[in-house]
């Protein structure tokens, strides 16, 4: 009987311990299998943020293509661009340079993500080195894109240097002629008797015989302070108004016609300004009285 009940005991303790190793092991078992559903997920969750992130910049990378047509089309070969179209264009390209910037600080820490986690994924790898090849080709786009903004504005410089020089020499030509115009069509009048035309150095006598006949002839140092400066454009008839009056100096005949009234000359009237002052630019009139 003692020993039934001995080995009884001995089977009881047998069956407990292999039930206490049998729970043992089965929660080694459930750890493991918690331990690598946690690894799963969180490379599942890395595996996620590497495609979130790439897409992210693949949108800018998009977006910075889409720019740089815009400007593209905005210059083109146009020989002269606005104002306004360069400030677009100005714009454009700090957008271009913002969305660099962002792709690059992904970028940073994509490559820092992938870097830091405890597998390697070659696909990974290579997605991230393409994205850095076209962010690079994309920095070169955009140094040569300021470049074409800094011509754009050297050349709207320079336009408008050149219409300022233009504009500058069109005003002084335009100077030049009026004064060569005005010039040409100034003349100078002298009027008045024997006695005061000589007394103002314009007429003086000369030739006859003995005092006599001598004509009245202008003078050799002609008094220019003594003259009135006219536009013939504008004159057409010189008032007189005395009994007599003749040319001293000498005119076309046919061009001038000397009116008379009441026994007076009234006026002297140019009938052919061209004509009338082809020979001198100098009028002198004496009168009579």
């Amino acid at each position: 009987m003692k020993n039934i009940i001995l080995s009884a005991t001995i089977v009881t303790t047998l069956l407990a311990a292999g039930c206490e190793n049998h729970e043992k092991e089965l929660s080694a078992l459930q750890m493991q299998k918690d331990s690598l559903m946690s690894v799963s997920s969180a490379k599942d969750q890395s595996i996620d943020e590497f495609f979130t992130s790439f897409e992210e910049i693949e949108s800018n990378l998009s977006a910075i293509t889409a720019k740089q047509n815009l400007i593209a089309e905005k210059t083109g070969d146009k020989q002269d661009v606005s104002s306004d179209v360069r400030l677009q264009i100005k714009s454009q390209i700090a957008a271009i340079s913002q969305l660099m910037d962002d792709s690059k600080a992904k970028t940073e820490e994509l490559s820092r993500k992938l870097k830091n986690s405890n597998y390697k994924i070659g696909k990974f790898e290579k997605m991230v080195a393409s994205l850095n090849t076209q962010i690079a080709e994309k920095d070169s786009q955009l140094v040569n894109l300021n470049d074409q903004l800094v011509a754009l504005n050297v050349k709207v410089d320079n336009l408008n240097t050149t219409v300022a020089t233009l504009n500058s020499k069109d005003s002084a030509n335009t100077e030049v002629i009026a004064s060569q115009t005005k010039k040409m069509n100034t003349a100078y009048i002298a009027m008045g008797n024997y006695q005061k035309l000589r007394d103002e150095q314009v007429v003086t006598k000369e030739g006859g015989f003995l005092g006599l006949g001598k004509e009245e002839k202008l003078s050799t140092n002609l008094n220019q302070e003594a003259f009135k400066p006219i536009d013939i454009t504008q004159l057409s008839n010189i008032p007189v108004g005395t009994k007599d009056a003749k040319l001293v100096t000498v005119h076309p005949a046919g061009s001038y016609s000397i009116e008379k009234q009441n026994d007076k000359v009234s006026e002297i009237k140019i009938t052919d300004a061209e004509k009338f002052w082809s020979t001198s630019k100098y009028l002198v009139v004496m009168t009579s009285n």
